[in-house]
């Protein structure tokens, strides 16, 4: 390192100079001037004095010190580089190489960064063994420098902690699993007592067989894959499975709707037992003893019992076979007819006897007539079951299309089938509750009207063709239209039918006196066509119609004052 070496206080005389040496006796001079640079590579002593012509003055000494640096350790070692956790005590750890300069001494960390507290200092030291993997960085410190870390890393391979799991209390006879959880790719050996196994002993499961009365006992011993070991174990409690058991009871036989029937079994200190019943309905029960009722259709059902023992353990279950029969008899929903129809039902066949509700027997039952309609059936138990429905006559729907008639004019007829109807059908191809017809000729108009429960009814009307001869043969014959409010004009009332006919009135000579707008909608008063009356007289007459096969009705009309 470099060092600027200056000479404080003194004062030089006349021709004298500042003399630097490296020995006190000035044997070589190094250098002159009040200060000098040095780089010395061990400590070293400088000496300077002044050196002039009037004398040479005592000199004045200062001692560069060089501390010496530091080179980092060449290796680290312990004495137990791998071993399983918990079976060394005690690590002792070591370096060789390097240099330990001034003030130097050898730490050892166990984290990376090396800013932790120290685990020791020194060579050859004894630490604690670690209870997992680690790695030790061992440097020189000193006063000059810290050098670089050299490392040595200790395995320590984790001891498993295997644990069983599986059935430790259990009934015999009986084969149960049993698992261990460990390491991934540790291998395991089992052992067991008061039991068998029923396969491999070696592996992550292994089924054993337990019989015979005593304790059990199970046990693995797991190896992993650095060698490490543990075992683990556990007792096993073992009680006897009950005994078969027999039912009792009267209802192995029953009919469809029977209620409290019994059954048994005989009692067992201590011991509970599971009823299971298909198809009936447990209405009781008192640990050994059950009442049944057997409301379901007819067929083969079961009841079961399994008991328990005071340890817990399960018997097999015992099933009786329950016979239950009884008729299976559905009549259907409640129904209709139509007004004269007649009704027949069937009863499901193959039982020995039916009644009817009216004391009649047999499959069928007919009838016409509204009410409740029921069979009882009897089978070859003695089982009976009764059904009964509701039938109901249905009015037929009314349609009147009205009498008879002839139709004149040229507005339409309206024919109403009634609003009964779900579904109207005209022979005119019609669908609807209305239709119009219209004058032409000779009609047979019919239309069946079925309402929403398919009950129909169906009505004719003819509507003949018109003869206008006979509907205006009574026309008036005539008028006085002397403004007295009677009879003053022609009125054609049935004209009115007819929405484009027209009226024309001739005097005797064949003259056109009067003309109707098309309608007839302005009767005539009895004047010309220039407003004025017309002289009393007979008057011809032309009806123009302009429909039907007679377009004209012609006549005569008096004008009397």
């Amino acid at each position: 390192m470099v060092k600027v070496l200056r000479v404080l206080g003194g004062s030089l005389g006349e021709g004298a100079v500042w003399n630097w040496s490296t020995d006190s006796t000035f044997t070589v001079s190094i250098a002159t001037g009040d200060s000098i640079t040095v780089d010395p590579s061990v400590s070293a002593a400088y000496f300077v004095r002044a050196e002039g012509v009037c004398d040479t003055t005592g000199y004045a000494r200062r001692t560069v010190h060089v501390r010496e640096l530091s080179v980092a350790p060449g290796a680290a070692f312990a004495d137990h580089m791998e071993f399983c956790s918990g079976t060394v005590d005690a690590l002792t750890l070591s370096f060789s190489g390097g240099f330990a300069g001034t003030g130097a001494l050898a730490v050892w960390y166990d984290d990376p960064e090396l800013s932790g507290i120290p685990v020791a200092s020194g060579n050859n030291v004894t630490i604690p063994a670690p209870l997992d993997t680690t790695t030790y960085y061992v440097r020189f410190e000193g006063d000059c420098n810290t050098t670089e870390a050299v490392s040595v890393t200790v395995i320590v391979n984790p001891v498993p902690g295997p644990s069983i799991a599986g059935q430790m209390v259990t009934c015999v006879p009986v084969e149960e699993a049993y698992l261990v959880t460990g390491f991934g790719g540790s291998s395991f050996r089992w052992t067991v007592e008061g039991g068998s196994f029923s396969g491999p002993d070696t592996g992550t499961m292994v089924s054993i067989q337990w019989t015979g009365e005593g304790p059990g006992f199970v046990a693995v011993t797991e190896t992993t894959v650095s060698g490490c070991t543990a075992r683990a174990d556990s007792s096993v409690v073992k009680y006897p499975t009950p005994a078969l058991l027999t039912i009792g009871g009267t209802g192995d036989v029953v009919c469809s709707g029977d209620t409290g029937i019994l059954y048994y079994v005989d009692p067992r200190p201590g011991a509970t037992f599971e009823w299971t019943v298909e198809g009936g309905t447990v209405v009781y029960e008192n640990g050994d003893t059950i009442l049944v009722d057997w409301r379901v259709p007819a067929g083969i059902y079961s009841v079961s019992v399994r008991e328990s023992s005071a340890e817990g353990c399960a018997g097999i279950p015992v099933t009786m076979q329950v016979v239950v029969g009884g008729p299976v008899i559905d009549l259907g929903e409640d129904t209709y007819i139509c007004d004269g129809e007649t009704f027949e039902i069937m009863a499901d066949p193959g039982y020995d006897s039916y009644i009817w509700h009216d004391g009649s027997g047999g499959l069928n039952y007919i009838t016409v007539e509204e009410g409740w309609i029921s069979v009882r059936v009897t089978d070859s138990l003695g089982c009976s079951i009764e059904d009964s429905i509701y039938l109901t006559v249905r009015d037929l729907p009314e349609v009147d299309l009205g009498a008879d008639r002839a139709l004149c004019g040229d507005e339409g007829l309206i024919l109403d089938a009634g609003p009964d109807g779900a579904v109207y059908t005209w022979s005119t191809g019609d669908n609807n509750q209305t239709i119009t017809v219209y004058q032409g000729p000779r009609q047979v108009i019919t239309v069946m009207v079925t309402d929403a429960y398919g009950c129909g009814s169906a009505d004719t009307v003819v509507i003949d063709e018109c003869n206008p001869e006979f509907y205006f043969r009574d026309i008036p014959t005539a008028i006085t239209p002397n403004d007295d409010g009677v009879n003053d004009v022609w009125n054609l009332v049935k004209l009115s039918t007819y929405t484009q006919a027209t009226v024309e009135i001739f005097d005797r000579w064949g003259t056109l006196v009067w003309k109707s707008e098309p309608g007839y909608s302005q009767p005539w008063d009895g004047r010309n066509m220039r407003g004025d009356l017309v002289p009393m007289d007979s008057y011809h007459y032309v009806i123009r119609l302009k429909t039907g096969s007679l377009d004209q009705i012609t006549g005569v009309v008096t004008v009397i004052r």
